[in-house]
């Protein structure tokens, strides 16, 4: 095949992917914000931060977490993408609900509860349990970002239960695992760590 003939593997165009568009630049723009974004478009995103460094980025309602575990999987950007670029993302607004249960060898035998990692910049990380009807209590604030285990481990010992005997028989299913990959960093490659802050 020649220049402009087709080839019977052009379609794996389409499904594979072939590189990081570079992004343009506005040159007018004080800062860009970025309302949405796939797990495959960030490196892009990352472009641009390296093309126009000095104006601000606003990443609004990104699930960056959602996003960051699929980093590295097949198909998708690697995970230096986080090391990289998003560990420099400071969060300003941030809430994670979560929902989890703990069991207990006596009745009721299982507890469900809920809470919420919240952040409103300049303010720390507040882990917040949920009392039912959308009142939370604050029972934790920290200056860094805990990491989902510690997040649980604190919603746990705020349940504060009543029977002595059922705060005894408690097991939370703490798993082997207690934090994500990028809250890890066991590698040291972060070139930032104010995602945490």
């Amino acid at each position: 095949g020649g220049a402009g003939e087709e080839s019977p593997l052009d379609f794996l165009s389409s499904i594979f992917k072939q590189g990081t568009p570079a992004p343009e630049v506005a040159e007018w723009a004080d800062m860009y914000l970025v309302l949405g974004s796939t797990c495959q478009e960030l490196p892009t995103l990352r472009l641009l931060a390296e093309a126009a460094p000095t104006k601000p980025i606003v990443f609004f309602n990104l699930k960056l977490d959602t996003l960051r575990g699929d980093l590295g999987l097949p198909g998708f950007p690697p995970k230096a993408v986080h090391h990289e670029f998003l560990c420099r993302v400071m969060p300003v607004y941030y809430m994670r609900p979560r929902s989890y249960s703990l069991s207990l060898s006596v009745p009721p035998f299982l507890i469900a509860y809920s809470g919420v990692l919240f952040r409103r910049y300049p303010e720390g990380y507040q882990t917040l349990l949920d009392k039912g009807r959308t009142n939370y209590r604050r029972v934790n604030v920290e200056t860094e970002r805990p990491n989902l285990g510690g997040f649980k481990a604190q919603l746990t010992t705020a349940l504060k239960l009543d029977d002595e005997q059922a705060e005894k028989s408690a097991i939370s299913q703490a798993g082997y695992k207690q934090s994500t990959w990028w809250e890890d960093d066991a590698k040291g490659l972060d070139i930032s760590t104010d995602w945490r802050k």
